[in-house]
């Protein structure tokens, strides 16, 4: 075991420069600066007593706050219930549209659908059916081409007119029957007072 007056200690890494001398023993650490005194406590409540017996105390006006939320809870809870049933009804309303929006979608495709088939056949028709029909009747019958021309074209109209007439048929049904009969009735029951 060393001394600190030993020789053969190994010198201070924080002596200045050219300092050999032994080094000092650690000093103890300076105590902490006293702490701020604690607050007051606080009085006791007017009217003496413990403040009611269960531990906490009671805020000015607290009683009041709490008496407010007791009146007012079952008119917020009447008011959650309404908005929820709002939400529902109107999530039923578009139930109801989307789906009849989806089969309003493939009629009225199938609808299109016929009327561009009926201008491409009465294109069609008018252009390949025309000149041979023409030429047949002017065979037959030895009319005049002027005649054999009309006869023609009133039996590619006579073609034409009935796809046409099957498109009129499957486009005018109304848009959304049940989609407009039940928003009328939502109306109506709104407007109701």
């Amino acid at each position: 075991m060393t001394t600190p007056d030993d020789p053969r200690d190994p010198p201070d890494p924080t002596a200045p420069p050219g300092d050999t001398g032994p080094r000092e023993a650690a000093r103890p650490a300076e105590p902490p600066p006293p702490s701020e005194p604690p607050p007051p406590a606080d009085p006791p409540p007017p009217g003496g007593g413990d403040g009611g017996g269960d531990g906490k105390r009671k805020r000015p006006g607290e009683g009041v706050e709490d008496k407010a939320r007791v009146l007012i809870e079952p008119y917020l809870k009447i008011m959650r219930r309404a908005l929820r049933s709002i939400r529902g009804f109107f999530a039923a309303h578009v139930i109801v549209v989307r789906t009849e929006a989806e089969q309003e979608f493939v009629r009225l495709m199938g609808g299109f659908v016929l009327l561009f088939g009926t201008a491409i056949l009465m294109l069609t028709s008018a252009i390949l059916a025309g000149a041979a029909s023409v030429a047949l009747v002017q065979r037959l019958s030895g009319l005049p081409w002027l005649e054999s021309i009309s006869i023609a074209m009133a039996g590619t109209l006579t073609a034409a007119f009935l796809l046409l007439t099957v498109a009129w048929v499957r486009l005018r049904k109304p848009l959304m029957p049940k989609s407009r009969e039940l928003f009328e009735k939502t109306l109506d029951g709104l407007s109701d007072r």
